[in-house]
């Protein structure tokens, strides 16, 4: 009872135990994507098996002339190992099992040849080397691979033989590929539809199928129970006749030497379950009436005290979903159900029973806005009571529900939905085991994308994601991996960098940039300069923060924390603010006709560059070109300044108004798409000056980029140059400091 674990938390807290911390769960993210970008056809049903620390996958591709079978082997990131692909006779041939045991590759399907098909069964070894192929054929029309098990080494094939009727037929095969026996059965001379294979731990064979019985009314549907021996004789027949009604079979599932059979009866319009021993003996039977019209099964879940647990949906004015349990000898013991206001019985929903617990994935009609919303809701397996129940919608339109899975703490959903314009997308959720959505993730985000989701599975507590995706360029299987993150953000500083910042000013505007990458969100952000921490937010692909500073030397950190709390930490720099006064003499002025005092910055490398800089007036625009600028020289000057002679603009014709009135006038003009992002460009424009009596020219140098890391690569490649230009060149920042492009 989930009373007894409410009281015994209490007693722990009462007790002073420090054990909360452990139970606050860690929200996963989007671990990685991989997208196979073959001519895919299809995926079959559950085309996904882990084994090994690797991942398997099946589909069926289109080569050109044919659709054949294709295999894929991954790591567990999704990378590929090797694929193979399988032609049985040049026509359409489709896998329905993929199975992977000890080392075996099983692949199981059906292979068309002129007028018909067979039934087609491949094994290869884990390198992906075809051992064998086999094929069967019952009739001269279309044989239908059904059901496959692999046990103790023989696979068990089920399928129905398109001869005069369609027959149950059973194939099984030594681990050599050689057929040990096949056998076949016809109940009425009429259709038999195989839905179940099992085999015991002594090798007999159990299969059960619809069965169409002709004396029924109109020729109705029987179940059929039938148990072969280790050789293939047929040991013996059960069936399964209500009233001579229509009876179906939804799904069977073998527990504890027993078969248990879910299905529904048609005339009657009741939900059915059959519990059987492996001797053939019906131990019991139950039905289930809801209201008025057809009541449909779904799934069922059989706990270790052979309780069943049956999901399934009952026809009121509208379709209601249906809840029910019976113990081991049949009885009802509850039943529940609630309103989903929905006419559509083509949905996905599903049902996971875990100690406690159901949970069941459905959709509700949202009346108000016409839409399907998903409904995830939890019940007590004790008295049937619903403890909570949660819906989401991912736009105004439908969203359809695909799967569950459980992962310690987390109970994670897969759903179709589609965003307003229409397209649907596969869409992650993850909720706490108490309703609280912790994480919601879609594929793909182009919008004019649509995502066909599959399956969902926990392996290792990563969870996976298969599906298809289409657009106007084609179509891809795409692997979605989720999980908890536990990879560090890494952290560059851009800007400041180690060394000495010169300025004329009491307080300099330094801005701080740092570029974090990581593989999920990044929740926070701190710079650490000389031990006080501050936020830096966002801008376009960089953290900033602006600091004002005084002369003195400053220890600078980044800090950043992602939403699966790892922190990472970038590499300290070192720098120094300087402040310069314009004489250094303490007011004495010496000055010589003879020789002029270089006051470019030391960081220049070359003496004719620094010439250059010195005898040059630079020109700045934005508190951040400001402060480039001072990495030149000394002094220099805001941009109302009047161009008369050797210029030097640094930034570009957004932050600098000189940069503005000569921009078109150079080679390459400036914009935020040219040189491109992260770029910048020098370049030299030479002015003729006409308006005094002696003709004069002069060189008007221009640093400047499309963003603040282009302009800073200019800048920084223009102090390691030798001399001028004679031709723009172009710079890329790159994590390596500013590269020629």
């Amino acid at each position: 009872m989930k009373i007894k674990y409410v009281i015994f938390t209490i007693l722990l807290l009462l007790g002073g135990m420090s054990c909360v911390n452990s139970a606050i769960l860690t929200q996963d993210s989007l671990l990685g994507i991989e997208n196979y970008n073959f001519s895919l056809y299809s995926l079959m049903d559950n085309s996904m098996v882990f084994e090994n620390d690797t991942i398997y996958l099946a589909g069926e591709i289109d080569s050109g002339t044919s659709d054949d079978i294709i295999i894929y082997k991954c790591y567990k990131n999704g990378s590929v190992i090797w694929n193979v692909s399988y032609d049985y006779m040049g026509y359409d041939d489709a896998p329905t099992h993929l199975i992977v045991q000890n080392d075996e590759i099983y692949v199981i399907g059906n292979g068309r040849k002129s007028g018909g098909q067979d039934v087609i069964v491949v094994k290869y070894d884990t390198d992906g080397n075809k051992l064998w192929n086999n094929s069967y054929s019952y009739g001269t029309a279309y044989d239908s691979a059904q059901k496959a098990v692999l046990k103790d080494g023989n696979l068990y094939v089920g399928a129905y033989g398109a001869g005069s009727t369609f027959d149950v037929v059973l194939l099984n095969y030594y681990a050599n590929g050689t057929l040990m026996w096949s056998n076949s059965y016809d109940y009425k001379s009429d259709k038999d539809y195989l839905k179940e294979v099992f085999v015991d731990d002594n090798k007999n064979s159990y299969v059960i199928s619809n069965s169409i019985n002709k004396s029924g009314f109109s020729g109705t549907y029987d179940i059929v129970l039938l148990k072969y021996n280790e050789t293939g004789s047929l040991l013996w027949e059960k069936t399964y006749d209500y009233n001579l009604e229509r009876e179906s079979v939804t799904s069977a599932k073998m527990v504890n030497n027993n078969i248990y059979i879910l299905g529904g009866i048609k005339n009657s319009k009741d939900l059915l379950l059959l519990k059987y021993d492996l001797d053939g003996n019906r131990l019991w039977n139950a039905s289930y009436d809801y209201l008025i019209g057809q009541d449909y099964p779904i799934s069922m879940h059989i706990d270790s005290d052979e309780n069943t647990y049956v999901l399934g949906r009952g026809t009121n004015t509208t379709r209601d979903t249906l809840l029910l349990k019976y113990n081991s000898t049949g009885s009802l013991l509850w039943s529940t159900s609630y309103f989903t206001n929905m006419s559509d019985d083509g949905l996905k929903t599903s049902m996971m029973v875990l100690g406690d617990n159901i949970y069941i994935l459905d959709a509700i009609k949202n009346s108000t806005a016409n839409n399907n919303m998903l409904y995830l809701s939890n019940y007590d397996t004790e008295t049937g009571a619903n403890d909570w129940n949660t819906t989401y919608t991912f736009s105004s339109k439908n969203n359809k529900p695909v799967a569950l899975c459980y992962n310690p703490g987390k109970v994670c959903v897969l759903a179709q939905c589609a965003d307003e314009s229409n397209y649907y997308k596969m869409v992650f959720l993850e909720y706490t085991t108490s309703g609280n959505l912790m994480y919601n993730n879609s594929y793909p985000s182009e919008t004019i994308s649509t995502g066909n989701p599959k399956e969902l599975h926990n392996y290792q507590n990563v969870k996976y994601v298969l599906g298809t995706s289409y657009s106007a360029l084609g179509s891809s299987v795409n692997l979605l991996r989720y999980g908890e993150d536990k990879i560090a953000p890494t952290i560059s500083i851009n800007h400041p960098t180690n060394g000495t910042i010169n300025t004329t000013s009491d307080n300099t505007n330094v801005i701080i940039n740092a570029t974090v990458e990581d593989g999920s969100t990044i929740s926070e952000v701190k710079a650490e300069l000389n031990g006080v921490n501050e936020s830096m937010n966002l801008l376009n692909d960089y953290y900033i923060l602006n600091k004002t500073l005084t002369e003195g030397t400053y220890s600078l950190k980044v800090y950043a924390k992602d939403v699966s709390r790892n922190m990472g930490t970038s590499e300290s720099v070192e720098f120094i603010i300087k402040r310069s006064s314009n004489n250094d003499n303490g007011g004495t002025t010496t000055t010589t006709t003879h020789h002029k005092t270089l006051d470019a910055s030391d960081s220049i490398e070359s003496s004719n560059m620094k010439r250059t800089v010195s005898e040059s007036t630079v020109v700045y625009g934005s508190n951040f070109d400001k402060q480039l600028a001072e990495c030149l020289k000394e002094n220099i000057y805001p941009d109302d300044y009047e161009i008369t002679g050797d210029t030097i603009i640094v930034g570009g014709p957004v932050s600098n108004k000189i940069a503005e009135q000569y921009n078109d006038r150079f080679v390459k003009p400036v914009s935020n798409e040219n040189p491109g992002e992260n770029r910048g460009i020098i370049q030299i424009l030479k002015i003729q000056d006409n308006s005094a009596s002696v003709v004069q020219s002069y060189n008007v140098v221009y640093i400047a980029g499309s963003d603040r890391l282009g302009t800073e690569a200019a800048l920084k490649y223009f102090e390691t140059l030798k001399e001028l230009p004679t031709e723009p060149i172009i710079v890329e920042w790159t994590s390596e400091g500013p590269v020629l492009v």
